[in-house]
């Protein structure tokens, strides 16, 4: 947290293209440590992250006024202790797509406009979806950020 708090003051105290590097180099040392956080919760809480991709080897950091342009990663886990049904469509009586084991987490796509349903890869298979029940299963962010998917 220092990381970030010292970057961002050094941000509020840079006008020259040396400040600029060293708030880069900061910001880039913050998602470092916090990536660490993220695998290191990961492990207590026994559940499996969805890994995003890597930047390109030699790829140059983004500048300061430049926006991210990555969609972060939206997950679901099953915190249950048996495993979930997906479904085919967002019904449940729709037959059932496969199954998301207790403690697994997988990438969530979409949700249903009544935030009822979310569609999510079915684990193992990343060219299949399938649909879970969003009460039965916790969002990495809340449900109001998950973008709405008609069926």
């Amino acid at each position: 947290m220092s990381v970030v708090v010292q970057t961002l003051m050094g941000f509020l105290n840079t006008t020259d293209a040396a400040g600029a590097d060293q708030i880069n180099a900061g910001i880039a040392q913050a998602r470092k440590l916090h990536g660490q956080y993220d695998i290191e919760m990961a492990r207590l809480l026994g559940i499996t992250l969805a890994v995003p991709p890597s930047p390109t080897p030699g790829a140059a950091t983004p500048e300061v006024n430049v926006p991210p342009t990555s969609t972060p990663v939206i997950t679901v886990t099953n915190l249950g202790a048996g495993a979930v049904n997906l479904r085919s469509a967002p019904d449940l009586n729709a037959p059932e797509a496969g199954l998301l084991g207790a403690q697994v987490s997988t990438i969530a796509l979409g949700k249903t406009a009544d935030d009822q349903w979310i569609q999510v890869q079915v684990p193992d298979k990343p060219d299949q979806v399938a649909w879970v029940f969003a009460q039965l299963v916790q969002v990495s962010v809340p449900i109001s950020s998950v973008p709405v998917i008609v069926p």
